[in-house]
């Protein structure tokens, strides 16, 4: 076990601790199969960018290592041998500016139990270029108006997200999924009412919905979306949630709604991501 490989001296204090091992330590400094273990575990981040394009750029966050160690190599190739390759799932989150480096935070943190480990995580924020756009976000809908020198809008980025890590990944097509939260909900909205999308599903999480800054509603029919709304949401949210599921099912829509306890800055302070875990296991099942 971890706990072996270290040995009983050393102990890791319970704030460096991510998904029940060491995140904080100096790896470099333990043994070579303690450190494997320790990056098989931690997630890791890097930013990307669409063809070098700085205002189209994301966090990427990946479960750690998945290649074994030495001592377990024979067994592993053995396996691999009889598995089909897995695939991996895909998380596009599109955050409210402010909530970027907490939600990063809890990503890196607690995603492997809420999402499990073969999910991996784009975590979009709003573009510079978007200053102007509500929440600053620019979609199809405002572009042309609030920033004319800008070639794409959200709903193109996201899109772009997906083909870029699907040439080197691969993604099981079923389950790439689109989260919108906060103010970024109305685009994520933008998004699925595409005449085409590469996403299976959609979650707006304590969102804003205000079909003027929508395309037709009608282009929802068949789409899957859960909608999640916090307790302790704003009325104003819990009010347009409500209308979200109505007008959407009422557009042949697929849609879950459900209520989880407290609002989306508690579910970010405390890292308790269960209720999206909720809504990815209803996306995935096809209920």
């Amino acid at each position: 076990t971890f706990a072996q490989i270290l040995g009983g001296e050393r102990r890791v204090p319970a704030r460096h601790r991510r998904d029940g091992l060491a995140a904080a330590l100096e790896i470099d400094e333990l043994d070579p199969r303690a450190r494997h273990l320790l990056l098989l575990y931690q997630r890791a981040m890097e930013l990307r960018s669409i063809s070098s394009d700085l205002d189209r750029s994301y966090w990427l966050i990946t479960p750690g290592q998945t290649r074994p160690p030495a001592f377990e190599a024979e067994q592993a190739k053995k396996a691999l041998k009889k598995a089909e390759p897995a695939k991996a799932a895909l998380l596009v989150i599109l955050a409210e500016k402010g909530n970027v480096e907490a939600m990063k935070d809890v990503c890196l943190s607690a995603a492997n139990d809420a999402f499990g480990k073969e999910y991996l995580i784009a975590l979009v924020e709003p573009p510079v270029s978007g200053e102007k756009a509500p929440g600053g976000w620019l979609t199809k809908q405002n572009i042309a108006t609030l920033s004319p020198g800008t070639r794409y809008s959200t709903e193109d980025f996201v899109a772009q997200i997906v083909q870029q890590l699907q040439l080197n990944t691969a993604i099981d097509p079923n389950r790439v999924f689109l989260l919108g939260e906060g103010n970024a909900g109305v685009a994520a909205c933008s998004c699925a009412l595409q005449k085409s999308t590469p996403f299976a599903g959609f979650c707006l999480l304590s969102s804003q919905f205000h079909t003027a800054a929508l395309p037709p509603l009608a282009l929802a029919k068949g789409r899957r979306f859960f909608i999640l709304t916090g307790s302790r949401d704003r009325s104003g949210v819990s009010v347009l949630s409500g209308a979200a599921e109505g007008l959407l099912k009422g557009r042949g829509a697929i849609v879950k709604a459900e209520k989880y306890e407290g609002s989306m800055n508690s579910l970010l302070e405390e890292g308790a991501f269960a209720p999206i875990k909720s809504a990815l296991q209803w996306l995935e099942s096809k209920q």
